[in-house]
Parts: structure tokens; C-alpha cells; sequence
């Protein structure tokens, strides 16, 4: 007789453990590679290995006991019935049920409470919190989630995901801190929770309350007839609004659905001018302490300047980094000071801009997103940047 697989009692104790927990005898569980899923027919957790390391046990633990929960104190009716409509708002939601769940157990059994924890440890890690410092990579649902989960159960979110939720803390709380604390006296009623929950959401200005997006700029006829005119061509009858032409040095003309214009930089004349080092583009030569090459005793930064030991794209976001450092620099090189300052760029260039229908497009490296809340959060940062210069 072939011997059993050593995952296979592993599993059966799983399984028991999560019926158990959900109170349901009947309730189907699988295994798959997929991971974890719940919902009609969908009672799935993590394959294990057959190693069962101490790490993968806690993790598929900690799965089953998110599952139980999940059957156990969740109401698919009163979640559907309060549930938001608008994509982001709709995540934020979901991910806010879910920690409700697992803070219902999390207090009130010390066992699950380790397992959830380890799962959730090892979760942000396989995800690649512990890299994501710019809000463009945050993920809102998943940090509202462990705000939530922080609130009800005083945990703080797990090393792997703090810088993420560090960085998106101080917008979620100056937003919604009071819907955060209120959260915490609805933690057996889903009903009410969900409805704080969706206070929440509409306070961070993710959509309200008939799931309809609120930005001040809606996708109006208005809108697009004024979007579409500086693109219009001088066509006749049977041409679409906002038809473009783009002419070549040989005046032939091509037709064009739009035209999408975009230019690098140029070095102005006078650095080359003045006889400062400049590179073959024009760009003066500076180094990490933005020292000009051979003229220790001046600076530059932003759109003249170019790093000659790192590339760094000339971009605002790289000018308002290396400017302090400059300034730092002047300071102490008057002061007659040695230890002079650098400016070490991130890796990837972050961007983040509004459009003209209400949504912000977010650019991270080859990480690229489109969102409504993007404009909220980038109005904040703008705030709170311009805060820092104007004395309030």
C-alpha cells in the first residue's frame, strides 16, 4: 500500500479547524495553487508543500482562519445591500469587511490571532510591501485595511508594510481619522460598520453615496466639446469633432484621430555661453554634491544642470530634492565647511498629474494607474508641500 502523504493529515486538521471555527460541519474546503478564495463554492486555501516548514504551516493556518471567519461573522446579504459601486470605493469596502472578520477572532482567540498575524506577515512580504515608498505603489485598500485592523485590534501592520501605510497614513487620518475611531465600537455589527465603512469612503472623496464618483469635473458633453477643440482640424462635412493633421517638411499632410506631443528638455545658451563645463547637450556638469565640474565654488541644480556620475532625468520631482542639497551646500561651503551634502535619486522617476476630466494618471517606473482618489491625494500632497513654504 503506497504511504500517505505527509500534507495530507496536515490538511485534514485544517479543514476541521476551519469548520469548526465557522460553526458549519458541512462547510467545503479545498486546496489549490491559487491560494486563497472564499465564496459560493469558492472555500479554497493554499496548497502546502511537503516540507511543511514552521512559516508555511502559520501561513495556511492563518488562511483557514481568515476563511472560518469570513463564513462565520460575514452576511453576503447586508454587504451587498451596502456595498459601494464605484471600483476603488467597492475594494476599500471588501478590504475593510475582511479585517472586521478577522479582528472579531483575532480578539478573541490568542491561537488564531497568531496565525492571522503570521499569514498577514507573510502576505506583505510575498507582495513586495517592504520596497513601496511612493503612494503610486501603495495600495489604498489594502492600507485602509490595516488601518482598520490597527484600530480594532491596537496591532501595528506588520514590518514588511509600514513604510507602504506610513506614507499613506497621514492623508487616510487627516481625511477620515474620526470614521477610523468610530469603526471600532460596530465590530460585531456589520451593518453599521458597513455604514461607517461607507462614510469613510465618502470622506476620502473615493465616490458617494449612490456610488457615483463626486469630483468637480464630471465626464460631461461640455467637457470633452472643450477638450476637443484645440485638437479640431478645419475639415468639412462627414469629420469628427477634434480631427487633427499633422504636417511634415514636405507639406504633405497626414490625418490624425489626436496628436500627442511630447518633447525632452533643452539646456538654455548661456551656460555654454559663459564658458562653464557643459556636457555635449548643453547641461552644465555637476556631481552628486551638485558642484560644478573644476568651479568647486559654484552650484547648480534642476533644468541646467547634469549629474555627471548618475543619470537623473530632468524632472520637477528630481529639482525639489536636489535643491535643499544645493542650499544646504551653500551654507556650509560659506561657513568654510568640508562635509558638504549629496543628493542620491531614487531609482525610478515618480509622476503624478491631473487630467482635465476629474481623475490623476500616477507614473511609477514601468508602473502606470488612472484613479479619481489619485487627484485627492495629489491635491493633498500639493497642500501640505505648499504648507512647508508659506509659513502655515
Amino acid at each position: 500500500m503506497k504511504p500517505e502523504n505527509p500534507v495530507e493529515p496536515f490538511k485534514r486538521a485544517v479543514t476541521a479547524a476551519v469548520r469548526a471555527i465557522a460553526r458549519d460541519n458541512e462547510l467545503p474546503v479545498n486546496f489549490g495553487a491559487e491560494g486563497t478564495a472564499t465564496g459560493a463554492g469558492r472555500n479554497r486555501l493554499p496548497t502546502p508543500s511537503r516540507e511543511l516548514g514552521q512559516e508555511e504551516v502559520a501561513h495556511v493556518r492563518g488562511s483557514g482562519d481568515a476563511l472560518a471567519l469570513w463564513h462565520r461573522h460575514h452576511d453576503n446579504r447586508l454587504h451587498a445591500l451596502n456595498q459601494p459601486k464605484g471600483a476603488t470605493a467597492r475594494a476599500v469596502f471588501e478590504a475593510a469587511e475582511q479585517a472586521r472578520v478577522e479582528s472579531i477572532g483575532s480578539k478573541r482567540m490568542i491561537g488564531v490571532s497568531d496565525n492571522l498575524d503570521a499569514m498577514l506577515e507573510e502576505r506583505c512580504r510575498a507582495r513586495g510591501y517592504a520596497s513601496v515608498k511612493d503612494p503610486g505603489e501603495a495600495l489604498l485598500p489594502e492600507v485602509v485595511a490595516l488601518l482598520v485592523r490597527e484600530r480594532l485590534t491596537g496591532k501595528d501592520p506588520p514590518a514588511a508594510a509600514k513604510p507602504m501605510v506610513e506614507f499613506i497614513r497621514p492623508w487616510v487620518e487627516e481625511k477620515a481619522g474620526d470614521d477610523l475611531k468610530n469603526l471600532t465600537g460596530n465590530i460585531t455589527d456589520q451593518n453599521a460598520f458597513a455604514k461607517m465603512t461607507r462614510k469613510l469612503i465618502a470622506d476620502l472623496d473615493l465616490g458617494d453615496e449612490d456610488g457615483t464618483e463626486s469630483d468637480d469635473l464630471e465626464d460631461s458633453p461640455d467637457n470633452e466639446e472643450e477638450e476637443m477643440a484645440e485638437g479640431e482640424g478645419e475639415g468639412g462635412e462627414g469629420e469628427s469633432a477634434g480631427q487633427a493633421a499633422l504636417t511634415g517638411q514636405e507639406k504633405a499632410t497626414e490625418p490624425s484621430d489626436a496628436i500627442l506631443a511630447a518633447v525632452g528638455s533643452g539646456a538654455p545658451s548661456w551656460p555654454r555661453e559663459s564658458g562653464l563645463p557643459v556636457a555635449e547637450d548643453g547641461f552644465i556638469r555637476v556631481g552628486p554634491t551638485q558642484q560644478v565640474e573644476g568651479l568647486p565654488q559654484i552650484l547648480a541644480a534642476g533644468d541646467v544642470a547634469r549629474r555627471t556620475d548618475v543619470r537623473v532625468r530632468h524632472s520637477g520631482v528630481h529639482a525639489v530634492y536636489a535643491g535643499p542639497v544645493l542650499a544646504t551646500n551653500l551654507r556650509r561651503l560659506i561657513a568654510g565647511r568640508s562635509d558638504l551634502a549629496t543628493y542620491s535619486p531614487f531609482g525610478k522617476d515618480f509622476y503624478l498629474f491631473n487630467t482635465c476630466r476629474g481623475t490623476s494618471i500616477l507614473s511609477y517606473g514601468a508602473f502606470g494607474l488612472k484613479a479619481r482618489w489619485l487627484r485627492r491625494l495629489k491635491d493633498w500632497l500639493d497642500r501640505r508641500w505648499i504648507a512647508r513654504f508659506s509659513g502655515r
